[in-house]
């Protein structure tokens, strides 16, 4: 527990030669000092707490002992002291930060998942809202300014039934947060509380498919409901670059070109967020089965998004087995085989980034040179789609380089 006392410091003499009165904070062997205005002429005019030797020494004690029970009350109203470190407890009972004000892990998360629905992102709120209640039962409602190494240590060691993976989706939103929240200016830390933390890797999976595997999607037909709109969904998103399904479904398809801001980086991307390109005629087919008069696609599924992706990856599971498909094949699945086909061809990086609609990195310094365009889009998605109609003809191509 904190504690205060009075104290003058030989050290420290005013420019007038006389010594300050301070009110000294003493916690887990650490001692920080706050000015209470008041000053002594001599060091002998203080002794033992006490201001001695003065005239109006009596009066100077009263006012002193206001001050102290001013800084003790709210020191009491400090619960859990042991989490705060002493430089914390001086800030909490000095008048730029209240005990009162200070701000539990429980209350920002909750205040940035509201901010995050209204957003539209109701599926990173509803994985940040798990992510609280991992926090909750493993460390409990703690101030953000509690949290240190050993309090993320010690949530790493509370998940040890969790997969890698889910680890480090959860350490993930926790350090994300905790990172707004030293930008909004809301906590200070001396050590950042994730310096020491490794984060938990999980075993790749491949979730690209071969060229032989697309090949089977492409020429599979069926009249059975779930499989086909499993080919379809998965065709449609590979022609769009890799389009993602939250940004399928609320894409306009009234016209030749395809443009939309990708959901996912809308908002910590900064520039131009919009992807334009020209909507392939493999594509097209596939869109006029499923337009609405709205110029969305209209799958005939009436629920949530997330209960809609969940159906959409189980009817590609499903697709999957038809065709012995070995690789783990789910929606996201034609994005990530867009990507490699793309890469395999060569096209150049900044191209596919832009094609997949992802941040594109400015640390390569050929960004202060040349813009990504439409028709450098539209020209790297035909050659994809052109290697998978004729894989051959384009591996010869490609030995002959």
């Amino acid at each position: 527990m904190a504690t205060l006392r009075f104290s003058v410091l030989p050290t420290r003499q005013t420019s007038k030669k006389t010594f300050l009165i301070y009110l000294t904070i003493t916690h887990k062997r650490a001692v920080r000092y706050i000015s209470t205005g008041y000053e002594i002429d001599d060091l002998f005019q203080f002794d033992k707490g006490k201001v001695v030797c003065r005239k109006d020494a009596r009066l100077m004690n009263q006012r002193l002992a206001y001050v102290l029970s001013e800084y003790q009350e709210k020191l009491d109203g400090i619960t859990h002291q042991d989490r705060y470190s002493c430089a914390q407890i001086k800030e909490m009972i000095e008048k730029r930060v209240r005990a009162t004000e200070v701000v539990t892990i429980k209350e920002y998360m909750e205040k940035r998942i509201d901010e995050f629905r209204k957003e539209g992102r109701g599926s990173y709120a509803d994985m940040n809202a798990y992510t609280l209640g991992k926090i909750l039962s493993i460390l409990g409602n703690i101030p953000l300014s509690g949290f240190t190494p050993s309090t993320i240590d010690k949530f790493v060691r509370g998940m040890s039934d969790l997969s890698g993976a889910t680890k480090q989706m959860r350490l993930s939103h926790l350090k994300a947060r905790i990172n707004e929240a030293i930008r909004d200016g809301m906590v200070e830390y001396d050590i950042h509380p994730f310096t020491y933390t490794q984060m938990p890797k999980s075993p790749a999976k491949t979730l690209d498919l071969t060229i032989d595997e697309f090949r089977r999607i492409l020429a599979f037909k069926t009249v059975h409901k779930r499989l086909s709109l499993a080919r379809d969904l998965f065709l449609l998103s590979f022609y769009l670059g890799g389009m993602n399904l939250a940004d399928l479904v609320e894409a306009k398809f009234d016209g030749n070109t395809v443009s939309y801001v990708r959901k996912k980086t809308a908002h910590r991307r900064e520039g131009d967020k919009q992807v334009i390109f020209s909507l392939p005629e493999e594509a097209r087919a596939i869109v006029r089965k499923y337009i609405a008069r709205s110029g969305k696609l209209d799958f005939g599924y009436k629920f949530t998004y997330r209960n809609f992706l969940c159906y959409v990856n189980r009817c590609m599971k499903r697709l999957g087995e038809e065709l012995d498909i070995k690789s783990n094949i789910s929606f996201y699945s034609a994005r990530k085989t867009f990507a490699q086909f793309a890469f395999d061809l060569g096209i150049r990086t900044e191209i596919v980034e832009y094609c997949l609609g992802q941040s594109m990195k400015e640390n390569r310094p050929i960004y202060n040179y040349v813009r990504v365009m439409r028709r450098q889009a539209d020209m790297a998605i035909r050659m994809v789609i052109d290697y998978t109609n004729d894989p051959k003809q384009f591996e010869l191509d490609i030995l002959t380089r």
